[in-house]
């Protein structure tokens, strides 16, 4: 994700607009509104540039009464008028009159890759988030009454109507107005897909509006104080492998336009920003398991017969560590047992919680490899980057094959070197850099 600090985003966006307006054919708008005595608040909206070629959802209206869940089509200079030179909070959409924001622009302009899910937006393509309206000084009444009308979908409350009608995942913050999300996507081209396979990568590439001989990509791959960055690699196909001569730990993967340089989209694989895309997959070999299987348990290495807490502990135990893999329907004494349940209801069932007992939130792949005509379940734990991670307010760290509870000693050090890294990020900062 890249960040902008613009002296004027209503300018940028409207530059950005005029630059790209020939990949678009109109604007959908969805809006989460409530009504209160004297006003309409749009609490929360995205506004989202449909391609050229793409179909549009229906425009609809759901009234609960208080609440209004409204879809409008746009055409695009209908909604560019929406927002003119001087600052203006109140908006008419169509028939929705007079919907009060807040404020105006604001300076926060987000770049996202493609398929990665941040403040509870995600788009498949590259997209630039605008927001409109944005504002911590507006807050609305808490709305915990059902909402129930005939011919509306019905949901227990409005945070869950919010998050179905717009298609986010995000919390409301204090009752404020979130205002309207402008989602500009770069339908130039896009990493679809990533399968990481140990020593191989396998990547998928779509464009629409570049040539694909224009496309290069670049890589980095690190572990520990190896680096691997190959040669441009050109886009002779839709689907490249790429072999690199370790398991690496963090993967960088760079879409680039190699006649202007522009990167079009990114993947990080490794770092804060895994848990974010979803466009990669994690392939174990069954070979590999086997040959993990007989080597037994170590550092990163733990099997388990079912999900159980011991298994939480490992999982905090290898994140507060080096990172490791959990393999799940394997008994104490190395006995292949497998596991039978359904894979996506034991998959969500285990990303729960994880969730729900592990502060701060941990991210890890789930995959199911078929070992000797079993299934077994594999978690992979990247190594955390905001340790301590607590289970019930405790911290586990791996030693050797065991997870071990941190002491005083070792948590101090933790808390000392995230301190020392804070001060250091605050110096950059100040340096300007």
């Amino acid at each position: 994700m890249e960040y902008f600090n613009l002296d004027d985003p209503r300018a940028d966006f409207h530059q950005n607009v005029q630059n790209t307006s020939n990949w678009f054919k109109n604007v959908e708008i969805s809006l989460v509104i409530v009504k209160e005595k004297d006003r309409n608040l749009l609490i929360d909206g995205k506004a989202v540039f449909i391609y050229k070629d793409d179909e549009n959802k229906k425009e609809v209206t759901y009234d609960y009464g208080n609440v209004i869940l409204a879809r409008r089509i746009l055409e695009i200079d209908e909604f560019i008028s929406l927002f003119p030179s001087e600052p203006n909070n109140i908006l008419d959409i169509k028939d929705l009159k007079s919907l009060f924001l807040g404020t105006d622009f604001n300076s926060s302009v987000y770049h996202m890759p493609s398929i990665t899910e941040y403040l509870g937006i995600i788009h498949d393509w590259p997209i630039r988030v605008y927001y409109y309206g944005n504002d911590t000084n507006t807050s609305f009444d808490t709305k915990r009454e059902f909402l129930v009308k005939p011919n509306c979908p019905s949901f227990p409350n409005l945070n869950d109507a919010r998050n179905a009608f717009l298609e986010i995942e995000h919390e409301f913050h204090d009752n404020h107005v979130s205002g309207l999300k402008i989602i500009l996507p770069d339908y130039r081209a896009r990493i679809k897909t990533v399968e990481i396979s140990e020593r191989n990568i396998s990547v998928e590439i779509e464009s629409r509006e570049i040539k694909r001989e224009q496309l290069i990509l670049k890589l980095n791959a690190r572990r520990d104080k190896e680096y691997f960055s190959p040669e441009d690699i050109k886009i002779d196909t839709n689907k490249i492998l790429i072999k690199i001569p370790f398991e690496a730990k963090t993967t960088y993967l760079f879409l680039v336009d190699n006649n202007n340089e522009d990167i079009l989209d990114y993947i990080e694989y490794g770092n804060y920003m895994t848990e974010r895309h979803r466009g990669i997959t994690i392939k174990t070999p069954s070979e590999l398991i086997e040959g993990l299987i007989i080597k037994g348990e170590n550092k990163n290495i733990e099997f388990k017969r079912q999900m159980s807490n011991e298994f939480l502990e490992s999982i905090v135990a290898f994140s507060n560590t080096d990172g490791g893999r959990v393999i799940l329907g394997i008994d104490n004494r190395k006995n292949i047992v497998g596991i039978y349940d359904d894979f996506d209801v034991l998959e969500k069932k285990i990303r729960n919680t994880i969730h729900g007992m592990i502060q701060p939130q941990i991210e890890v792949n789930i995959e199911q490899v078929e070992v000797q005509q079993s299934t077994l379940v594999i978690v992979t734990v990247p190594e955390g980057k905001n340790k301590p991670y607590l289970l019930d307010g405790k911290a586990y760290i791996r030693n050797n094959e065991s997870d071990v509870s941190m002491g005083r000693s070792e948590l101090d050090t933790i808390y000392s070197s995230k301190q020392s890294s804070d001060r250091d990020t605050f110096r950059i900062g100040d340096r300007g850099l």
